[in-house]
């Protein structure tokens, strides 16, 4: 009996291993027989850029900084100092990027305090914006009477109250900048603010015509500056929704 139970042990044995080896031998066989295994794609996601830029753009008889004299102090239209998509306008010659971040948002926020002020008013004059927002530490709520402001000087308030004095629309020569430093330097003396010191200005083809909303940042200031055409705004505001 016990030779009996020791011979079907041993069949049981073989017969464990032999279907053992059959699965081993059917794994190999659909290995090299499925091909390569692609890891699976992530689709790549895609976002809608919606951007705003703020800007001083002209007087209540819809004329520019050339012949806006005799319009009146102050917004008429609520449209003379205003915000609007940039799809609007796609002749930009270059983008001056503060290169501080805290003073691209604060440009932004007087930009937009500034357009929602309908005391500003576009014109060429006296009562001027700058006199003003000096006036209220460049705080472009708390004006409270009518002034004037063209494109230029409204970029140039917003960027004062950032603390930035240089001007990204009268650029500064580099290497010039780099030889008044070096004096400066020599006297012993503080050199003045230059407009390379605190904007990256950016003249390649992602940020000049019709520059693409993506390539934009909250602060940027888009210059305009042609034979016929010279305007200036500040992108005040981006909005970045995803649509895949």
């Amino acid at each position: 009996m016990k030779k009996i139970r020791n011979q079907i042990a041993a069949v049981s044995a073989r017969k464990g291993v032999f279907l053992a080896m059959i699965m081993l031998f059917s794994t190999v066989i659909a290995i090299s027989t499925a091909g390569p295994v692609y890891a699976k794609k992530k689709k790549k996601v895609k976002y809608k850029y919606t951007v705003t830029i703020a800007h001083a753009k002209n007087d209540e008889r819809g004329k520019g900084s050339w012949d806006s004299v005799g319009s009146k102090p102050g917004d008429q239209t609520k449209k003379e100092v205003c915000m609007e998509p940039l799809g609007y306008y796609n002749s930009w010659s270059y983008v001056a990027r503060p290169k501080s971040r805290k003073a691209a948002k604060t440009i932004a926020k007087q930009a937009i305090a500034g357009c929602k002020n309908n005391k500003i008013g576009y014109g060429k004059g006296d009562p001027s914006l700058s006199t003003a927002a000096e006036a209220v530490k460049y705080n472009l709520k708390n004006i409270k009477k009518k002034v004037y402001t063209d494109c230029f000087l409204f970029v140039e308030v917003c960027c004062n109250a950032a603390g930035i004095v240089a001007s990204p629309i009268y650029l500064d020569d580099p290497a010039q900048a780099e030889e008044e430093k070096a004096e400066y330097a020599e006297w012993g003396e503080e050199p003045p603010q230059r407009s390379y010191d605190v904007f990256d200005v950016l003249k390649d083809k992602a940020h000049r015509k019709k520059i693409k909303p993506e390539n934009l940042k909250v602060g940027d200031i888009l210059v305009r500056k042609t034979k016929k055409h010279r305007h200036a705004a500040i992108v005040c505001k981006i909005k970045k929704k995803k649509i895949r």
